[in-house]
């Protein structure tokens, strides 16, 4: 049964998460240096960004992590659907910092592979779907101008591909300083006035810790970056907005809400489909269409 949480009370999660987050981020940078998880900077990206090599990254793991934590403590128990997003941003998160580890100066691998990469997401994804089929239940979706949608045999489905398709989307626009961390804010404050708007108190509770410790890591991560969220942290913030817009019945409306991620993930679909029909033409400069416009001499800010 999902309790009552007061918008006072999660305002004071909000204020809790940004200050653990910030007081946090500075050991963390140490620890990740001292164990060599410095970016590398792929050479067909801006040569803006070379300066940034070595930067720490995978520092997502802070924001996800006090995340967990406080939504552990305070939530978890009240609210089934709560407990269920938590674990499907931990999986993310993992998976994630395996990414990073692989792809760090360190060990120089690249890291995972694209199609075995795609494969855990969509596990994950199925997994966390399943979890909420079993325990609280798939809500219904709202389709604006037609109602809702009940049937769990296509709400099934179209979750796991929502919280895939955000998941990625999330990862490719994590390309910028802060731009990743800034645009998620606003979908993560969005999903907080719909869920406590709709009585899911607990749900939108949640939206204001994410909130509050992504916004204590761009202290940090606003150009220039001292830190990188990393696919630890990207992979979790895209997992988490596809499993609020399933919990809240609202995964039509996280095409608006992310339209940051849809244009992002439009760019690269766009440009390299073109390449290939015409044999290695483009239409953008770089994509994502974050590097096209630095390519244009658009300041990184």
């Amino acid at each position: 049964m999902a309790g009552r949480v007061g918008l006072g009370e999660g305002a004071g999660l909000f204020g809790l998460a940004a200050a653990l987050t910030l007081v946090l981020v500075p050991y963390l940078i140490q620890t990740l240096v001292w164990l060599g998880a410095g970016k590398q900077i792929r050479a067909e990206g801006p040569a803006s960004h070379l300066s940034k090599a070595g930067t720490p990254s995978m520092g997502g793991v802070i924001f996800v992590g006090v995340t967990v934590l406080l939504g552990s403590l305070f939530l978890a128990g009240k609210d089934s659907g709560v407990a269920v997003l938590l674990t499907l941003v931990t999986a993310t998160m993992l998976l994630g910092m395996v990414d990073d580890l692989l792809s760090s100066a360190r060990y120089r691998r690249g890291g995972l592979r694209a199609r075995p990469k795609l494969a855990w997401q969509s596990g994950i994804a199925a997994g966390a779907v399943l979890l909420q089929y079993l325990g609280p239940g798939l809500p219904p979706q709202k389709i604006p101008g037609f109602g809702s949608l009940s049937a769990t045999w296509v709400i099934g489905p179209l979750a796991v591909l929502a919280i895939v398709a955000a998941t990625h989307a999330v990862n490719l626009t994590d390309g910028l300083d802060g731009l990743a961390g800034s645009t998620t804010s606003v979908a993560l404050a969005a999903f907080a006035v719909i869920a406590y708007h709709q009585g899911q108190e607990s749900v939108g509770t949640l939206c204001l810790i994410a909130l509050g410790a992504v916004i204590g890591f761009l202290w940090y991560n606003v150009h220039p970056a001292r830190l990188f969220m990393g696919d630890a942290g990207s992979l979790a913030l895209g997992s988490l907005l596809g499993g609020l817009a399933l919990v809240t019945g609202q995964i039509v409306a996280l095409i608006p809400i992310g339209t940051v991620f849809v244009a992002e993930t439009l760019s690269v679909i766009i440009q390299v489909t073109y390449f290939k029909r015409t044999g290695g033409k483009r239409i953008f400069r770089i994509s994502p269409i974050h590097h096209h416009f630095e390519a244009l001499d658009c300041r990184e800010t």
